[in-house]
Protein backbone atom coordinates (compact mmCIF):
# COMPACT_ATOMS: atom_id res chain seq x y z
CA UNK A 1 0.00 0.00 0.00
CA UNK A 2 1.36 3.72 -1.01
CA UNK A 3 1.32 5.97 2.02
CA UNK A 4 0.05 8.70 0.01
CA UNK A 5 -3.67 6.06 0.12
CA UNK A 6 -3.08 6.29 3.88
CA UNK A 7 -2.80 10.08 4.29
CA UNK A 8 -5.53 10.53 1.88
CA UNK A 9 -7.51 8.48 3.86
CA UNK A 10 -6.83 9.73 7.16
CA UNK A 11 -6.90 13.51 6.01
CA UNK A 12 -10.20 12.91 3.99
CA UNK A 13 -12.08 11.81 6.93
CA UNK A 14 -10.82 14.77 9.49
CA UNK A 15 -11.61 17.37 7.05
CA UNK A 16 -15.09 16.02 6.08
CA UNK A 17 -16.11 15.03 9.70
CA UNK A 18 -14.60 18.12 11.14
CA UNK A 19 -16.97 20.17 8.80
CA UNK A 20 -19.85 18.42 9.87
CA UNK A 21 -19.26 18.79 13.09
CA UNK A 22 -18.43 22.71 12.65
CA UNK A 23 -21.67 22.50 10.77
CA UNK A 24 -23.63 20.68 13.75
CA UNK A 25 -22.12 23.29 16.06
CA UNK A 26 -23.59 26.42 14.14
CA UNK A 27 -27.17 24.86 14.23
CA UNK A 28 -27.50 23.60 17.49
CA UNK A 29 -25.57 26.58 19.10
CA UNK A 30 -22.50 24.39 21.07
CA UNK A 31 -19.17 24.27 20.25
CA UNK A 32 -17.75 20.48 21.22
CA UNK A 33 -19.14 18.66 18.02
CA UNK A 34 -16.00 19.83 15.64
CA UNK A 35 -13.84 18.01 17.70
CA UNK A 36 -16.03 14.91 17.61
CA UNK A 37 -16.46 15.14 14.15
CA UNK A 38 -12.33 15.44 14.49
CA UNK A 39 -12.17 11.99 16.25
CA UNK A 40 -14.60 10.22 14.51
CA UNK A 41 -12.89 11.18 11.31
CA UNK A 42 -9.70 10.22 12.51
CA UNK A 43 -11.39 6.75 13.36
CA UNK A 44 -12.94 6.47 10.10
CA UNK A 45 -10.33 7.45 7.90
CA UNK A 46 -7.24 4.61 9.83
CA UNK A 47 -10.18 2.09 9.08
CA UNK A 48 -10.98 2.90 5.63
CA UNK A 49 -6.78 2.65 5.49
CA UNK A 50 -7.10 -0.55 7.03
CA UNK A 51 -9.58 -2.01 4.65
CA UNK A 52 -7.50 -0.90 1.59
CA UNK A 53 -4.77 -2.06 2.59
CA UNK A 54 -6.23 -5.80 3.38
CA UNK A 55 -8.01 -5.78 0.34
CA UNK A 56 -4.44 -4.75 -1.74
CA UNK A 57 -3.41 -7.60 0.10
CA UNK A 58 -5.99 -9.96 -1.01
CA UNK A 59 -5.33 -9.10 -4.94
CA UNK A 60 -1.98 -8.96 -4.70
CA UNK A 61 -1.43 -11.84 -6.71
CA UNK A 62 -4.25 -11.51 -9.03
CA UNK A 63 -3.61 -9.90 -12.40
CA UNK A 64 -5.70 -6.35 -12.42
CA UNK A 65 -9.69 -6.97 -13.68
CA UNK A 66 -8.53 -4.93 -17.26
CA UNK A 67 -5.80 -6.83 -18.47
CA UNK A 68 -7.75 -9.37 -20.10
CA UNK A 69 -7.30 -9.16 -24.06
CA UNK A 70 -10.61 -7.62 -25.92
CA UNK A 71 -11.45 -8.32 -29.41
Amino acid sequence: MKASYLVQYILGGLIAWFLIGWGLDALFHVNFLRYVGLLVGLAGGVYMAFLRQRMDEKNAGQPPADSEDRP
